[in-house]
């Protein structure tokens, strides 16, 4: 009953559990706290002087402090202070805004900045793929760049701003190498990967286009029953949000292995070629696939399955610089799987099960809490897959954000968040060792290349010590094989 209301727009109702606790029964005063938050330039100017350069910042990039949105919640006095956590989480719910930090809102409809079409045009690239529809309402982009936020995927910086524009929002994927850009154009979304160095990891944006078109999929639905879209690419792997450069073609005209670009005007045609547009997005047969051959000093090496997310990076090197730091890079790989181990451990099956049932209050809303996109890992929807949560399903900030705050585990001799020392050995010391390492060379991995014997030896040393320790041996043939 409750969800036939909702569906009617009576109230505003949802059926997850860190959202059902609560229903809005007067729509029109949840949407009056938007649009407060919205409000026209000049009478906010006028009423809210003392906060005029949070409101400046806020009207030209979305970026919202609690303190401006308290001050514009305090002049209506409606109610929408003493209720913000349900109203926030309710407006995250329908990718109106998203959390930046603890002080920190974005919202997308207030960002005028424009985007520098050929700015990032210098990059390796993947295609450009496109999800097309009848009629795009600018609304759906601002919640998937909302909703990509609460992954968390992270912006991109450039300097000290972030990459996120009126029309388009450039963000890091979870390997911390390829970056993501989302675009919008009258009819449709464009979606394109891009790496500062080397060469664009195809599964990344098999990965990435699931992940998008999940997101589509529910929005779609949340925003407008009937806004349906279609899958397309562009002509060219140019052109990224530039009609004039190249032209928007449906995937179904993808039959041939070459044909000629039936969009662009006749004084532009070229030929196109289906399996270097489609390639980035489509899934490569596995005996075409299976096995990938790497240069390793004088011997070829055969890379396993475990290793096939790591980057390749070709660049000129007398000592072997670039090849260490492509060795470490796959060790850091396995090291995620030694704390899948590790979680496995202090989280087996009923246990698991009973502390996410324990703690689910705490997981949503209290200090521990996870975004939306965690949440429906740990907690999937009523009616989705019917797959028990496992560690398997998590990547490793949600491990260790549950190994952290929601074990026995023993912390790290100097403390969480730290570099261990040498002398500190302990299960939650390997952790924190395999994810600041993870952190630090997967940040690096677009500029700082070079890795000199003395220093590889030294990390090899201590990451790989660290995996086997973890993994109480389990681990120790898959390092040997890199």
């Amino acid at each position: 009953m409750l969800q036939f209301f909702h569906d009617i727009r009576a109230i505003v109702y949802f059926d997850q559990e860190f959202l059902s606790e609560v229903i809005i029964l007067d729509v029109q005063w949840f949407a009056d706290a938007f649009k407060n938050i919205i409000t026209d330039k000049n009478h906010a100017k006028e009423d809210l002087y003392a906060f005029a350069s949070e409101w400046d910042k806020f009207n030209e990039t979305g970026e919202l402090y609690d303190t401006l949105l308290f001050a514009i919640w305090k002049m209506n006095n409606n109610g929408y202070i003493e209720h913000k956590d349900n109203i926030m989480l309710y407006m995250e719910k329908l990718g109106l805004l998203a959390k930046m930090n603890e002080e920190k809102w974005y919202v997308p409809c207030m960002n005028k900045t424009p985007f520098p079409v050929n700015y990032f045009s210098s990059y390796p690239a993947s295609s450009v793929l496109c999800y097309t529809f009848d009629f795009l309402p600018a609304g759906i982009f601002h919640r998937l760049v909302a909703t990509c936020m609460q992954i968390p995927w992270e912006v991109l910086a450039d300097n000290d701003q972030g990459c996120i524009y009126q029309t388009a929002a450039i963000f890091v994927f979870h390997d911390l190498h390829h970056n993501i850009m989302l675009g919008m154009t009258q009819k449709e979304i464009q979606l394109q990967v891009f790496v500062a160095v080397g060469e664009v990891d195809v599964s990344k944006c098999l990965q990435i286009r699931e992940n998008i078109e999940r997101m589509l999929h529910n929005l779609s639905n949340t925003f407008q029953k009937n806004s349906e879209f279609h899958v397309a690419f562009k002509c060219k792997p140019t052109g990224f949000c530039d009609s004039k450069e190249s032209a928007v073609i449906s995937e179904s005209k993808f039959i041939r292995a070459t044909f000629q670009c039936p969009s662009c005007p006749a004084n532009e045609k070229h030929c196109i070629d289906t399996q270097y547009i489609t390639k980035f997005w489509k899934q490569v047969p596995e005996e075409e696939s299976k096995i990938n051959k790497v240069k390793s000093g004088n011997e070829d090496t055969t890379l396993t399955e475990a290793m096939k997310g790591a980057t390749s990076i070709e660049l000129p090197s007398t000592d072997n610089s670039s090849e260490n730091f492509d060795k470490i890079m796959k060790l850091l790989h396995i090291g995620v799987d030694a704390i899948r181990i590790c979680f496995d451990k202090f989280f087996p099956k009923e246990h698991l099960e009973k502390t996410l049932k324990d703690n689910e209050t705490d997981m949503r809303k209290g200090q521990f809490r996870f975004q939306p996109p965690q949440l429906e890992i740990l907690f999937p929807p009523q009616g989705g897959p019917s797959t028990a949560v496992s560690s398997l399903s998590m990547d490793i900030t949600i491990m260790y954000k549950l190994l952290r705050n929601y074990s026995d585990i023993t912390p790290p001799g100097n403390g969480w968040g730290k570099d261990p020392k040498v002398e500190h050995i302990t299960e939650s010391d390997d952790i924190e060792r395999i994810r600041l390492y993870r952190n630090k060379y997967s940040h690096d991995a677009g500029s700082n290349l070079v890795m000199k014997d003395n220093v590889f030896s030294a990390i090899w040393t201590d990451l790989s010590q660290a995996i086997i320790r973890l993994s109480a041996g389990v681990l120790k043939r898959r390092i040997s094989e890199i």
